[in-house]
């Protein structure tokens, strides 16, 4: 009888033991220092996440922009390479003095700025082209006159202007469409075609003619490229065609 009543006390010692250890719970400390860690490793992973698919759609964007810059460049050469010659820009605007400039027999120094003078052209097309006299089998004058739409950047004329076999001219120049600026194709009396989507602006076009006065030479191309979708993101292309000897 002793012995049940020692067992039953031990029972209920236990008992009323298991019962504190199991009710007992946490306390407002480690709460806060679960959720805080929970709100850290919310916080971090979501961040690489989100760079994660930031530093995609970047590349993506980047992609375009190449993408957008060798298509130009690879047009501009297929034509320029098939060309009878260049018309614009004249190798005589890379002079910037009066001595250079004169030195050269198809340049002349005009409003001080270095012209190409008709005298270049050898055949009736192309110098009437460039305001220039046909008579008796010579091109006469000087051509003071681009043959560039105006810029919508800079409000100056610049692009590349080629006259194919046949005697048509192709021109490649910046005109605006849908509040961004793109690379357009003019064949003779055509419409200008678009080059580069609405979702590539380009910012900036540089044309320079490097031949010399006569025979093949150089035109080196420089272009920046900005994403509508991302202006901080820009890429810069060169590139230098040469021209076949005609």
């Amino acid at each position: 009888m002793i012995f049940k009543i020692q067992k039953f006390k031990i029972d209920s010692k236990l008992k009323i033991q298991n019962s504190e250890l199991t009710n007992k719970g946490f306390t407002l400390i480690e709460i806060l220092l679960y959720l805080a860690i929970v709100s850290v490793v919310l916080v971090v992973g979501t961040i690489f996440i989100w760079q994660v698919i930031e530093g995609g759609e970047r590349a993506n964007q980047l992609e375009e922009l190449r993408e957008a810059s060798r298509f130009v460049l690879e047009k501009i050469s297929q034509e320029v390479k098939k060309a009878r010659n260049v018309l614009d820009p004249p190798s005589c605007q890379k002079f910037t003095n009066q001595t250079d400039c004169q030195s050269y027999w198809a340049c002349l120094w005009q409003n001080n700025k270095c012209f190409v003078t008709c005298t270049r052209y050898n055949n009736q097309p192309d110098c009437e082209n460039h305001n220039c006299i046909w008579s008796n089998g010579v091109c006469s004058g000087s051509e003071p006159k681009n043959l560039c739409p105006v810029d919508p950047e800079n409000n100056k004329e610049t692009c590349l202007t080629i006259a194919k076999p046949d005697g048509t001219m192709v021109k490649f120049y910046r005109q605006t469409y849908t509040n961004v600026k793109r690379i357009v194709q003019k064949t003779g009396n055509n419409e200008p075609v678009g080059l580069t989507s609405g979702l590539v602006d380009i910012t900036s076009l540089k044309i320079a003619n490097l031949s010399p006065d006569k025979g093949s030479g150089i035109i080196r191309i420089e272009m920046t490229l900005k994403h509508k979708n991302n202006p901080r993101l820009t890429f810069t292309a060169q590139s230098s065609i040469s021209l076949r000897d005609n």
